[in-house]
C-alpha cells in the first residue's frame, strides 16, 4: 500500500492546486521569465557530477550525481520559482547586464518560443513536461589552447599547463562524456533545439555518433534546431555531412578579434585559413553566426570586429574567468577611450561595470610575457593596450 504523508484531502487541495497553476501559466505574460530556465537541460560532467544551470550563459545553481537528476535538480527548481516570483536571478547577471544596455539578450530573445512550448511547472518550480532544448559539453578535446581558456576545457592547453597551473590552479574538472544513450532516448523525437560545444565539436567523435543517430528522425530533421558552437579552424567532414541533414542547422563560429588579435588570442589559430572555412560555412547555412569573448584582450578591438561582420552576427559575451583577463585588468584610460568611442551599446555598459585593479594589470601583463615566450607570440605589438 503506498504510504502518503498528506490526507485525501490535502492531496485533492494540491492537485487542484496544481491544475489552477497551470491554467495561470498558461495565461501568464512571460516577458520577465525565461523559457530555458524551464525548457533547458544543460549537459556539463565534471569530475563525475553534472554541473547544472539555467543555460551556458547562466551560473551554475549546483552539482547532480546524476544525469537523470538535471530535469528537477531541487536547486533548479528554486532557481525556476525566482522567475515565477518575478524576480531576476542572481544567476542570469549576464543577460540582465546586455537588457540593462538596452540589447536582446539570450533571455529576452526565447520568450517568443513559450507560445511554441508552453511549461507545465508547479509553484515549487517542478516540471512534469519533456525537456526540448539541451546544452551539451561532451568532452575537452580541442585544436587550440585560448589565453582565457584552461586545461580543463581544451586538450591542448596540456601542451602550456605549467603556465596555467603558476598563474591560476593546478585542480582539475575536465569535461567527460556524459550519457550519450540518455541523451538519445530523451531527444529523439522530442529535442527542439540542441546546442553542442567543446572542447572543439569537430574533433569529438561521440558528437558524430550521436548526431548520426538522431538524424535518422525524421521529427529530429525537421524540426531540432541543430547547433554547434566551433572555433572556426577545423571541419570534420563527416559531422558536416551529418549537420546538413537537418533542415534547421546553425553554426556558431568563435572570433575574438581581428586578424593578429584573434590569431594570438586564439592561438594557434590563422586568421586566413579560418575565413576560408567561414567562406566555406556561409555556402552550407543561412544560420551562420559569431560568439564573441569580451576581456581585456580585445576590448579596444571589437569595434573592428564589428565593422568586419554584420553586426547581427554577432553575440558580445563578458568574460566572467579568468579574472586577470577581465576588463577590470585594463587601465581606466583604455576603458574610457573605448567607452567614448564604441557604438556598441553592450561594450558601454561593460565598461561602466569595470572597476581597475591594479594587480589584475601586472598578473595580465606577467602572463602574457611567459605565454609569448613559450609560443613564440609577440603580446605587447599585438595587444598594446594591455601594456600601458
Amino acid at each position: 500500500m503506498a504510504f502518503h504523508s498528506k490526507t485525501p484531502h490535502q492531496l485533492i487541495r494540491q492537485r487542484l492546486g496544481n491544475l489552477i497553476l497551470k491554467k495561470e501559466l498558461e495565461m501568464q505574460d512571460y516577458s520577465e521569465s525565461c523559457w530555458h530556465a524551464f525548457q533547458t537541460a544543460t549537459v556539463t560532467k565534471l569530475n563525475g557530477k553534472f554541473k547544472i544551470a539555467g543555460c551556458c550563459r547562466a551560473r551554475s545553481v549546483g552539482y547532480a550525481d546524476s544525469i537523470e537528476d538535471i530535469k528537477n535538480f531541487k536547486p533548479m527548481q528554486d532557481f525556476r520559482k525566482k522567475f515565477l516570483n518575478g524576480e531576476r536571478p542572481i544567476e542570469c547577471a549576464s543577460c540582465y547586464q546586455k537588457e540593462d544596455a538596452g540589447v536582446k539578450s539570450k533571455r529576452t530573445k526565447s520568450l517568443k518560443m513559450f507560445d511554441e512550448d508552453p511549461i507545465d511547472v508547479t509553484s515549487e518550480g517542478y516540471i512534469n513536461h519533456d525537456l526540448v532544448s539541451w546544452d551539451i559539453r561532451p568532452d575537452s578535446t580541442c585544436n587550440l589552447k585560448c589565453l582565457m581558456c584552461t586545461p580543463d576545457l581544451s586538450s591542448k592547453w596540456e601542451e602550456d599547463k605549467e603556465i596555467y597551473n603558476k598563474y591560476f590552479s593546478s585542480s582539475r574538472t575536465k569535461y567527460q562524456e556524459p550519457d550519450w544513450d540518455y541523451i538519445y532516448e530523451n531527444t529523439a523525437d522530442i529535442a527542439k533545439r540542441i546546442y553542442v560545444a567543446g572542447g572543439e565539436p569537430f574533433y569529438i567523435k561521440s558528437v558524430i555518433r550521436f548526431l548520426k543517430r538522431l538524424s535518422e528522425h525524421e521529427f529530429n530533421r525537421k524540426h531540432t534546431k541543430l547547433i554547434i558552437q566551433t572555433n572556426g579552424t577545423t571541419a570534420d567532414k563527416r559531422l558536416l555531412e551529418v549537420c546538413e541533414k537537418f533542415d534547421l542547422f546553425d553554426l556558431c563560429v568563435s572570433f575574438d578579434g581581428v586578424k593578429d588579435v584573434d590569431d594570438l588570442i586564439r592561438f594557434p589559430g590563422k586568421w586566413d585559413e579560418k575565413m576560408q572555412l567561414w567562406n566555406k560555412f556561409s555556402k552550407m547555412t543561412d544560420m551562420l553566426t559569431i560568439s564573441t569573448t569580451v576581456q581585456a584582450l580585445n576590448l579596444p578591438d571589437l569595434d573592428n570586429l564589428r565593422n568586419y561582420f554584420d553586426q547581427d552576427k554577432i553575440s558580445f559575451n563578458l568574460l566572467t574567468h579568468p579574472e586577470i583577463l577581465s576588463l577590470d585588468a585594463l587601465k581606466p584610460e583604455v576603458i574610457k577611450n573605448v567607452y567614448n568611442n564604441t557604438k556598441i551599446p553592450e561594450l558601454k555598459k561593460f565598461c561602466e561595470d569595470s572597476v581597475y585593479n591594479e594587480s589584475l594589470n601586472v598578473k595580465m601583463q606577467q602572463y602574457l610575457l611567459e605565454c609569448d615566450a613559450k609560443r613564440g607570440t609577440d603580446s605587447k605589438k599585438t595587444l598594446p593596450w594591455c601594456f600601458l
